[in-house]
């Protein structure tokens, strides 16, 4: 599936978008929420084709005393 031309083959398999939803899929956004309404008019796009993100990293924990010494080290290092 071409990811590039989503929102024209959105336009084109959604036949109840409002005139907003229309506008912002041509023009793109001009604002913050517009961006974020047009990022889940994407992923409806994306579910809508079969594509699934992809899965999170294995281990992608963190707690703020391991953060803090490493940025230490780095810090440390740069003197």
């Amino acid at each position: 599936m071409d990811d590039k031309n989503w929102r024209q083959d959105y336009l084109n398999t959604k036949a109840r978008l409002n005139q907003k939803q229309i506008q912002l899929l041509k023009e793109g956004p001009k604002s913050w929420m517009q961006a974020v309404m047009l990022g889940a008019m994407h992923r409806e796009w994306e579910r809508m084709n079969g594509i699934k993100p992809p899965p999170p990293p294995p281990d992608c924990s963190s707690n703020l005393k391991d953060s803090l010494k490493l940025f230490d080290e780095m810090e440390n290092d740069n003197e």
